[in-house]
């Protein structure tokens, strides 16, 4: 503390230095304090405003000059008229403490200060043309005839009747016609606003929530387009059936390969990049290599694709982070190429077509009739959080229903199921399990990318993708299920 007290004492003898960039020199300037206070301390009375009789009013203000030593506090008085704006000087040139001063305008102009010593009065009279009238109390509004005299306004000057006493005003949310025309009738001084009123609008027909392209679909399906739609399908696919195992798988092929273009056409829309050519092209691939070589033409391409995408985002050949990309790709080609592999495993087997079949006939049996049981009946929803259309009754009579005619078909008009109810069964009943769970397991996915449909590639039905999401489940379910068959 001796110390900063010390210190502080040489500062203020040395005085206070303000200077620029350039190296200080004796020619600066500087204010320098005495040690009783600054140097304006030594006035008596605080500067006081000068009137002058052939000149306007000036304000006297200390001045500290640029010579001032510690010995002589000399001040300066600067006279400046009021009124008068001061030329800005340079920024290099010292401040001269100059400022204008405002005073009342009766002393301005050389009137006598009496005027200002009779207080706010006067001041009021000129603009209200009476002295103000202070009331405090609930007794003070009622003396003097206060109420009287508002009464005799308001009935004089229309205008001062506002808020509730007043007239409509018009109402901003109306058409722009009507506020327009009401703005104009005002503008004009009429008070009188006849707003034009629009003619009722005719009520709406009502239609159900659930209305869609179809109204006699509840769900939105518009049902000619999507029987139109399944129709074509099913003579392309009978057709292929006809042809043999190699047609067959060709179809399977090019099914896998559109789903794939799909899907990784949605992730991107979702900035989810994948290697896009390679899932299509891998997806493609494996129905046809699991026909020629079976689980070896399946390994085979499951190795290649899993080694160009790594280079793929190795050699930067698309965007997209490479951990996130690559996780993406494979996920899309397990999920499409993987599951669809089991097609051309199916295919490869002795009466592949039938095998074939035996997955085929069970998802449609259960897609078909667990929608129209669920349009009927349904009414208890089966995953609400996922899919809030599936319903359980809907869900248990497609179980059922697919269970029963698989089960007749595949053992009365397929060769491998003929003797054989047992395998009917099971797989009339493990099939539609299996495109149940791979329903849910696609709107969850769905869901997670806020869409409803992948594409609009079969109308009717939205997307391949959306069509052969529980195929996908049942394939391999069938294939397992046949080599517990057929396995001594």
């Amino acid at each position: 503390m001796a110390d900063h007290g010390q210190r502080g004492d040489e500062q203020a003898g040395d005085g206070l230095r303000i200077f620029g960039a350039e190296p200080v020199t004796e020619s600066h300037r500087a204010v320098h304090w005495p040690d009783e206070g600054p140097s304006w301390a030594a006035v008596d009375e605080p500067p006081e405003a000068i009137v002058t009789d052939d000149g306007p009013t000036t304000m006297a203000l200390p001045i500290v000059l640029d010579d001032a030593s510690d010995d002589d506090h000399s001040i300066e008085v600067v006279e400046l008229a009021t009124g008068e704006t001061p030329e800005l000087q340079h920024w290099s040139e010292p401040p001269t403490g100059s400022m204008p001063a405002v005073f009342d305008q009766d002393e301005a102009s050389g009137g006598s200060s009496a005027s200002h010593e009779a207080g706010d009065d006067a001041d009021w009279s000129v603009i209200t043309g009476s002295a103000p009238r202070f009331r405090s109390g609930d007794g003070d509004w009622d003396a003097d005839g206060f109420a009287d005299e508002w009464a005799e306004a308001a009935a004089a000057d229309p205008d001062m009747q506002g808020g509730a006493l007043g007239e409509r005003e018009s109402d901003p949310t109306e058409s722009d016609e009507e506020f327009a025309a009401a703005a104009a009738q005002k503008r004009s001084g009429s008070r009188d606003i006849e707003t034009p009123r629009r003619a009722p609008k005719p009520a709406r027909p009502a239609v159900r929530a659930s209305a869609g392209p179809d109204p006699a679909s509840p769900s939105g399906r518009n049902l000619p387009v999507a029987l139109a739609t399944a129709a074509l399908l099913a003579a392309v696919a009978i057709a292929c059936f006809v042809a043999g195992e190699g047609l067959t798988a060709l179809l399977a092929a090019t099914i896998l390969g559109a789903a794939g273009a799909e899907l990784v056409s949605t992730l991107r829309r979702k900035n989810l990049a994948t290697a896009h050519l390679i899932v299509i092209a891998g997806s493609a691939s494996m129905p046809l290599a699991a026909w020629w070589r079976g689980p070896l033409g399946v390994a085979v391409v499951t190795g290649i694709v899993v080694m160009t995408t790594l280079l793929w985002f190795l050699f930067e050949a698309g965007p997209g982070r490479p951990l996130i990309g690559s996780a993406m790709t494979l996920f899309a080609f397990a999920w499409i190429g993987g599951l669809g592999a089991f097609a051309g495993l199916l295919l490869d087997q002795e009466q592949g077509v039938e095998w074939l079949l035996a997955a085929l006939i069970p998802t449609i049996c259960y897609d078909v009739f667990g929608y129209f049981c669920g349009q009927q009946f349904g009414r208890t929803p089966l995953a609400p959080k996922v899919s809030p259309n599936k319903t359980l009754e809907g869900t248990v009579f497609g179980v059922l229903l697919g269970l029963v005619i698989t089960a007749a078909i595949l053992t009365k008009f397929l060769d491998p199921f003929d003797g054989h109810a047992t395998w009917g069964v099971l797989i009339g009943l493990g099939a539609p399990l299996a495109a149940l769970v791979g329903d849910l397991c696609q709107s969850m996915i769905k869901r997670d990318l806020g869409i409803k449909d992948f594409s609009a590639t079969l109308p009717g039905h939205g997307g391949i993708l959306d069509r052969f999401d529980g195929l996908l489940f049942a394939l391999p379910t069938v294939y397992f299920l046949m080599l517990h068959f057929v396995t001594p």
